[in-house]
């Protein structure tokens, strides 16, 4: 599922970017 992957990147990019 291309969506649930690219929603995963983005709260990892986020995740990395708050931190």
């Amino acid at each position: 599922n291309p969506d649930e992957l690219s929603m995963q990147c983005i709260l990892i990019a986020l995740n990395r970017f708050l931190q």
